[in-house]
């Protein structure tokens, strides 16, 4: 059966006299050639990319096979890490409900924080949510800063009527954006910072 690896091949790099080796439980292949110099040396390509994962020589055959275990090694690890996260995914049930209030910690140099409601649950995977406005926890003063205090979410005081739909993740995490993550509120009041 072809697969993509054979559809790759003209436009990867593979040395000529290479000797090639895939693995049926990987989306990789490798080829073991020795190189202009006399080298034994390793090529090692991952699913559908154009640029080599290893491209090197060693000084003798056995610190190459020693490369060749470790990357072996590692491909399955990831493997069987991706396989456990996709089983928690699947066996994981939420305990979010209507109400339920998530948030935010996030900033560089500041620490931003930004409260959740969840509206509905259309499914046990997923999750509908409404940005919900925060309050001071305490007085400025007291909090050390003219520019920190510590707050708390305003349950049903809603910023937005956009509602926004997203996955529940292990823990009851929610993905917002590509480096923030919402999780349960635990009723403590959160700190927070500004700048003026």
């Amino acid at each position: 059966m072809k697969s993509h690896i054979d559809d790759m091949k003209h436009v990867r790099f593979v040395p000529e006299g290479a000797q090639e080796e895939r693995y049926d439980d990987l989306d990789a292949v490798l080829y073991r050639y020795i190189n202009q110099l006399g080298r034994p040396s390793l090529l090692a390509y991952i699913g559908r990319r154009k640029k080599p994962s290893i491209f090197c020589y060693y000084h003798n055959e056995d610190e190459r096979e020693k490369r060749v275990d470790i990357f072996i090694n590692s491909l399955r690890d990831a493997e069987k890490a991706k396989a456990e996260q996709r089983r928690r995914l699947k066996e994981h049930k939420t305990s979010l409900k209507p109400g339920s209030i998530l948030y935010t910690s996030w900033g560089w140099e500041q620490t931003n924080v930004d409260f959740y409601q969840v509206v509905k649950l259309p499914s046990d995977k997923t999750v509908v949510l409404k940005k919900i406005g925060r309050t001071f926890a305490d007085d400025q003063q007291e909090s050390g800063s003219s520019m920190s205090a510590m707050v708390v979410p305003t349950p049903g005081n809603y910023l937005e009527e956009e509602e926004i739909k997203k996955r529940i993740l292990p823990n009851d995490r929610i993905k917002m954006s590509d480096q923030v993550y919402a999780q349960p509120w635990n009723g403590k009041p959160k700190y927070c910072s500004w700048y003026a």
